[in-house]
């Protein structure tokens, strides 16, 4: 849960929000192929609540790596001329992504739609891809599969799953809501 923290005079704070999901899929380690990818959206989809920590760890690591400097880029975008985003925080929770911007002052309805614009960009190629090279192991089996000389070989397959903030078949809407 977003944690607020009291604003100065003048200062306002703006949650926008986005689904986010997690991608599992399988590696046939002979040939380093990818199947069986499947996309979820909750953590109800790991069989041990320790997988999905380990992902959230893995996630929340990245995105503290990833948070420098995106003041600025969001003042950018703004292109006021003035620092107007102060602070950003990002937070993942079961439902949502959640970034949290605090202000100088309140912002017009266009830049909220130039920071979704901007959320929706990060989302898909910075912090969002970043986050999706950040593979965790979730499991790994062994078969024997028959090869085109009719004999068996051993066969590893190893799962692993990693979360995404944008998808290019689904619906990406960021909602904004001024919470403080």
């Amino acid at each position: 849960m977003i944690r607020l923290k009291r604003t100065a005079a003048g200062q306002a704070v703006y949650d926008f929000t986005n689904a986010w999901w997690v991608n599992v899929f399988t590696v046939d380690e002979r040939f380093g192929d990818m199947e069986n990818e499947t996309f979820y959206t909750s953590a109800d989809v790991f069989a041990a609540q320790e997988q999905f920590e380990q992902l959230m760890r893995v996630a929340n690591k990245h995105i503290l790596r990833d948070m420098s400097g995106m003041v600025d880029v969001f003042n950018d975008t703004l292109d006021t001329g003035e620092r107007v985003v102060e602070d950003v925080k990002i937070e993942l929770d079961d439902d949502a992504c959640h970034w949290t911007l605090t202000t100088s002052r309140e912002l017009t309805d266009d830049e909220i739609e130039k920071l979704k614009d901007e959320i929706s960009g990060q989302n898909s190629d910075g912090l969002g891809e970043g986050l999706e090279s950040e593979d965790v192991e979730m499991d790994s089996y062994s078969e024997q599969v028959e090869n085109d000389d009719g004999e068996f070989d051993e066969c590893t397959y190893t799962e692993y799953a990693h979360i995404e903030l944008w998808r290019g078949d689904m619906d990406n809407v960021v909602e904004c809501t001024k919470i403080g």
